[in-house]
């Protein structure tokens, strides 16, 4: 149990490298396979003598025993995912007995359903049962954020280092935590939009209760599944009152826009399908419709007060050419962080900045014309970009190497979330800005 940003990958590429690799492997696992990638480019950079290797993907479901054999007389130390641990193990690929160490990152998901614990109740089975000859691997279980259900699952004991043991490590920012207040009068005036504001202002016909297009409805039409067509009724209307009240009328656009691009890709690329002609006037039409309604809301665009606190802050940042630091700013919505990076791109387009929403479901229509995150990872861990909005999901799923100024632009949502986020800022010279409502005395209590 170490907070984020002490160096708890460090430990494990030095366990690595000190490993008996004659009679058995390593295996290192990762929630993610993002995760999994980056550890294994931090072994390949850091212990080169270790003959190592990468597995992910769906590639590995048509390799043969034969080919399996081959990669492991070849190779001794493993990265992947929990999922592909089972596979192997069930599949009679690789047995416990041949492994001699095991490194579990993000070790609390090991609970549940979750494939993390999957790998340690197969694990625990074998120690209940004396099986493998007494020759289980040793563990090495690492995470920010344990839950007693963690310990029991891996068998280990809690031990909980003294702050002032490890605060000469240097990894925490001496003033983690700054709060930047914003008017939120402005944001208050819009917490009653509700349903009937969100139609009229998204059908742009003001007033008129009857015969306006259903912009929403025929969208929703196009999807066959019943399941899929609720869930996107429910997620975008959500959606498009929360991007109004938190940053204004043209978010809410702009929002839809991502889901009818998605949902109409191929008709927007010239590629009618099996359309017949009055659905594809349909489109035509509610292409039209937004396209108006984007336009009349960027000439009339006011930034709320949350979002020009931010602007003001990164063009401050910006202009500081003796500035080396990074900037991460973590989002809580897919496709909030989306829109507010392609907005701030527009008002501030010397700024050198990337977009990473984390790891999408395939109704996420976010993503959609984005840099993969692998590549907008690797450019701002190479700092071809200073600037990277990211969901706060990634703060746990991804790791950020080098220190960085971080800024919360939405409430987080569990103190899991912030020790994760506050780990980020790694150096004593870093910060954590966080972004509060002025007059609401609420969220300061919960913060």
């Amino acid at each position: 149990d170490f907070f984020t940003g002490v160096g708890k990958r460090a430990v494990a590429v030095e366990l690595i490298r000190r490993h008996n690799y004659t009679a058995s492997h390593a295996i290192f696992l990762a929630p993610t396979q993002t995760l999994a990638s980056q550890f294994f480019s931090k072994i390949s950079s850091l212990a080169q003598n270790i003959n190592a290797i990468l597995l992910l993907g769906s590639q590995l479901d048509s390799w043969g025993r034969d080919r399996w054999m081959n990669c492991f007389s070849e190779f001794r130390a493993i990265v992947c995912t929990p999922q592909t641990m089972i596979n192997l193990l069930t599949g009679g690929f690789v047995g416990l007995d041949n492994v001699g160490l095991l490194l579990v990152d993000e070790c609390h998901h090991a609970r549940k359903h979750h494939p993390m614990n999957q790998v340690m109740k197969l694990y625990r089975e074998s120690a209940a049962k004396g099986a493998a000859g007494g020759k289980l691997p040793r563990v090495f279980g690492m995470t920010a954020a344990p839950v007693k259900e963690c310990f029991e699952n891996l068998l280990a004991e809690e031990i909980n280092c003294a702050g002032e043991k490890i605060g000469g490590t240097g990894s925490f920012a001496e003033e983690e935590l700054s709060l930047l207040a914003y008017d939120d009068l402005g944001a208050a005036q819009l917490q009653g939009w509700g349903r009937a504001e969100a139609e009229r202002f998204l059908y742009g016909v003001e007033g008129k209760e009857d015969g306006g297009l259903d912009l929403i409805g025929f969208m929703a039409r196009e999807l066959r599944d019943v399941k899929k067509k609720e869930r996107f009724l429910s997620t975008l209307k959500l959606g498009i009152r929360s991007a109004v009240r938190e940053l204004g009328k043209w978010f809410g656009a702009k929002l839809i826009r991502l889901s009818f691009n998605a949902i109409f890709e191929d008709f927007l690329a010239g590629m009618p399908g099996s359309r017949d002609a009055e659905t594809q006037s349909q489109v035509q039409s509610c292409n039209q419709v937004l396209t108006g309604i984007l336009n009349r809301e960027q000439s009339e665009q006011r930034a709320s007060d949350k979002l020009q606190c931010l602007l003001a802050l990164l063009r401050r940042l910006e202009g500081d050419e003796s500035g080396t630091s990074q900037v991460v700013i973590f989002v809580q919505r897919q496709a909030h962080c989306r829109i507010l990076y392609e907005y701030v791109l527009e008002h501030i387009p010397t700024l050198r900045a990337g977009c990473l929403l984390g790891q999408s479901s395939s109704s996420d229509d976010a993503d959609q014309g984005l840099t993969n995150s692998r590549r907008s990872l690797e450019d701002f861990s190479d700092r071809v970009t200073r600037i990277l909005f990211c969901t706060a999901a990634c703060s746990e799923l991804l790791a950020f190497w080098s220190s960085c100024l971080v800024v919360l632009f939405d409430e987080i949502a569990s103190p899991r979330e912030m020790i994760q986020i506050l780990g980020r800022a790694r150096r004593c010279t870093e910060k954590v800005i966080y972004l509060v409502p002025q007059f609401d005395d609420d969220f300061r209590c919960r913060l």
